[in-house]
């Protein structure tokens, strides 16, 4: 038997296993007020999409009770008083997700979760118009096993949030997915429209920056790659000359320029931070910063790679 083969025949006796979990938790009763909510797989916090439609949820019916899964190394992040935190381990997922009406989740939920009739599954997505390569746009990256974890997430889904007809295209290529879209757009995105002075006067004051600093936004995106049956992710955000970076802003565009870098939410948990003590004072860390649009909002200039929130 080959090696991946082998890692395969382990996952899925662990997913039927983990499996049984949520079979077991089936003696609770569904409650239709419950809704469970996760991002980056329990890596993230109060952000992305599905912050704004609990937000929304809870306006329209307070009597909505929500439950967020948070990783043990997340645990200190922030969340609303109406919603409750919860540990993303397996048996906790399994009691929650069995007994909630409503799933909400901006990734993929884990190899062997399993969904009882009479739920609801709305999957935000965590990027815009499809750009990234992911899932089979992948290619030969795309391994077998990322297929049936995927495969098992995109047939849960009841609807899925896009921003375009694009995306409607891209999608089922990309997610295998091959259910109803809501085209709403993207939640997270109404925040960048409009009249944004004010968001930009309260970050300032809130980082003792002048009111008149202009903040350039780094938030490149993750590389991910598997070797024997092990997932990893990797950054080059050093890559970029933050000195030179400011110089040149301030020679093309005047004023006093500073930097504000945000690490992807995968990459965010183990990051080590910058240091460069000529520029210590020009550069701000949000890598822990729940939500990338809010930062966003604030800016006046972005740059990253191929993140889809270049859009």
């Amino acid at each position: 038997m080959k090696k991946e083969d082998l890692y395969i025949l382990k996952r899925r006796i662990k997913a039927l296993c983990n499996s049984m979990c949520f079979y077991f938790c089936r003696v609770f009763p569904i409650d239709k007020k419950l809704v469970s909510v996760c991002t980056f797989e329990g890596k993230g916090g109060f952000g992305c999409n599905p912050k704004y439609v609990v937000e929304k949820l809870h306006k329209m019916d307070g009597s909505l009770k929500f439950v967020w899964f948070v990783n043990k190394n997340a645990w200190e992040k922030e969340f609303p008083d109406y919603i409750k935190k919860v540990p993303n381990t397996l048996w906790s997922r399994a009691y929650y997700l069995t007994r909630s009406k409503v799933w909400i989740d901006n990734y993929r939920k884990p190899y062997g979760t399993v969904k009882r009739k009479g739920q609801y599954y709305v999957n935000t997505n965590h990027y815009t118009l499809g750009i990234k390569t992911v899932g089979l746009w992948r290619g030969a990256g795309f391994s077998k096993m990322a297929y049936l974890v995927s495969k098992n997430d995109s047939d849960m889904i009841d609807d899925l949030i896009i921003d375009s007809k694009f995306c409607e295209l891209a999608s089922p290529k990309g997610l295998i997915y091959d259910g109803h879209y809501l085209k709403t757009g993207a939640p997270r995105c109404d925040v960048l429209y409009g009249d944004r002075s004010v968001i930009k006067q309260k970050y300032r004051i809130k980082n003792g920056l002048p009111e008149d600093a202009k903040i350039l936004l780094f938030a490149p995106t993750f590389r991910e790659g598997a070797k024997d049956g092990k997932r990893f992710v990797y950054s080059q955000l050093w890559s970029v000359d933050f000195k030179h970076l400011i110089d040149c802003l301030e020679e093309k565009f005047g004023g006093k320029w500073y930097i504000c870098f945000r690490v992807h939410p995968q990459l965010a948990a183990g990051f080590s931070d910058y240091e460069n003590d000529e520029i210590a004072d020009r550069i701000l860390n949000e890598s822990q910063a729940d939500d990338l649009y809010e930062i966003m909002a604030a800016m006046d200039a972005y740059m990253t790679d191929y993140s889809s929130a270049c859009f």
